[in-house]
């Protein structure tokens, strides 16, 4: 038979950044599940899905986990990759959370629209998820202040304390934070073509860090 070929063009972006980013994967799923409307199968249904309880929204109102903290902002979520092999479909999307919203609401939103889906479509999603404690250090703790002190003397700004939804390794290292090395004016490329950091902001950081570690005696 006839093959019809879609594509889909988006802007790549870091999933803790979703907004200024333009999801292809998701106009696809959007596109296959309210317009297509194929005939029902494993790849249809995993749209549907996606469709359903994500869409084009990034703040998680379609999983029943939307929360707003005043200090690290809303719940995010991005659709993130579509597989397929001869016998699955996988769908992956990754959602970050503030400080304010309990395990136990997200575990028990998600678990109701899984199984919601289940009975609906008689399927069964083999459902795998990783959630940890958002990671918050108080801005007005001592050890914030005194980094954010020495971040001011060398740039001559006065910043403040701000959240990010990037994380990185600091999640796991008790009492971290994260200190660097993008600057609040510069557009973040992470994750997107051609990422790179500029020699000055390199320049910059190192000047940054060389006296973070004198002043803590590093």
């Amino acid at each position: 038979g006839d093959t019809v070929t879609i594509t889909t063009r988006g802007k790549s972006v870091h999933s803790s950044l979703p907004d200024p980013g333009h999801n292809a994967l998701m106009d696809l799923l959007v596109f296959l599940d309210r317009d297509v409307k194929p005939l029902e199968n494993e790849f249809s249904l995993m749209a549907k899905f996606a469709a359903q309880h994500i869409g084009f929204e990034l703040d998680g109102r379609g999983l029943g986990i939307a929360h707003h903290d005043n200090f690290m902002g809303d719940v995010s979520v991005a659709a993130n990759i579509i597989q397929t092999t001869d016998t699955t479909v996988m769908f992956m999307f990754n959602f970050r959370v503030p400080k304010g919203i309990e395990k136990e609401r997200i575990e028990r939103e998600l678990q109701s629209r899984y199984a919601a889906f289940n009975a609906s479509h008689g399927v069964q999603l083999g459902v795998f998820h990783y959630l940890s404690d958002p990671l918050f250090t108080d801005p007005k703790s001592e050890f914030v202040q005194r980094l954010l002190k020495i971040y001011n003397s060398i740039t001559k700004e006065n910043r403040q304390p701000q959240s990010i939804g990037g994380g990185t390794y600091a999640k796991r290292i008790p009492n971290a934070v994260v200190f660097g090395p993008a600057m609040p004016d510069e557009e973040y490329l992470g994750h997107q073509p051609n990422e790179y950091l500029k020699i000055s902001t390199l320049i910059r950081n190192i000047e940054v860090l060389t006296h973070t570690m004198v002043n803590f005696g590093l």
